[in-house]
């Protein structure tokens, strides 16, 4: 004779989450068909109501019909409605532009009082993927901090702390350092990294990067900024 196994609490807390999901789909079910009722009445009272008014329809529209034809043409200036010459040509209408100009793009380019180096490009986008920097100093396995890289489109790096989205405490460090910047490429949304003329530079992978030129990240990049012995590790969660 076998033995039935031994159930314990987990499995009880599980068979009761079950059901009740299942009774709320069940009960949204419901709610949906009812709704979908309620529509197909509505829509029935709707073409009643058509029906009754078709005929005063074709009343205004053979009304509309006779006033169009006794209306006089309009010729010359009067066709083209801003009183034009027939023989000059109309310019062009202007395009709009949508980009930032004078005192708007200085506003827009503002933080905290201080105007930043880098404008945001409008290829920006936010990330798709959950980067990070794992921080790590001389060599220590162990990390010291931990950035989250996937809540904004761009993130700038450097001491000023008034306009600096990760704060680099480093003296050789410039106030507005480098800049991450998640860029739309193609169906990808791909980080990118920018040096912002800063005193020390910026060194990828041991390599310094020339300054105001994007260049493309990837999983595993190490990034210092200036002189300092910080490495900044580019991992996906």
């Amino acid at each position: 004779m076998g033995t039935s196994p031994i159930r314990g609490p987990h499995h009880s807390r599980q068979k009761r989450s079950k059901e009740l999901a299942e009774r709320r789909m069940s009960k949204r079910g419901r709610t949906e068909r009812d709704y979908g009722r309620e529509e197909d009445v509505e829509e029935q009272w709707g073409r009643k109501e058509d029906y009754g008014n078709e005929e005063e329809r074709r009343k205004r529209n053979r009304k509309s019909s006779q006033d169009e034809e006794g209306a006089p043409r309009r010729t010359g200036s009067e066709a083209s409605g801003d009183g034009v010459d027939e023989g000059k040509e109309e310019p062009p209408p202007e395009e709009p532009n949508y980009e930032p100009s004078g005192l708007l793009a200085k506003e827009t380019n503002v933080r905290n009082g201080i105007t930043l180096k880098y404008t945001v490009p409008p290829e920006s986008r936010l990330p798709t993927k959950k980067w990070r920097f794992y921080v790590f100093k001389d060599d220590d396995e162990k990390e010291k901090e931990v950035h989250y890289l996937h809540r904004q489109a761009t993130y700038l790096f450097g001491k000023d702390e008034k306009v600096a989205d990760i704060v680099t405490r480093h003296p050789t460090c410039s106030k507005q350092h480098a800049v991450v910047q998640y860029r739309l490429v193609g169906t990808d949304v791909v980080p990118y990294l920018m040096d912002l003329e800063s005193t020390n530079g910026t060194v990828l992978n041991d390599k310094k990067i020339e300054p105001c030129r994007y260049v493309e990240l990837r999983e595993q990049d190490v990034i210092r900024f200036g002189r300092s012995s910080r490495d900044y590790v580019l991992m996906q969660a």
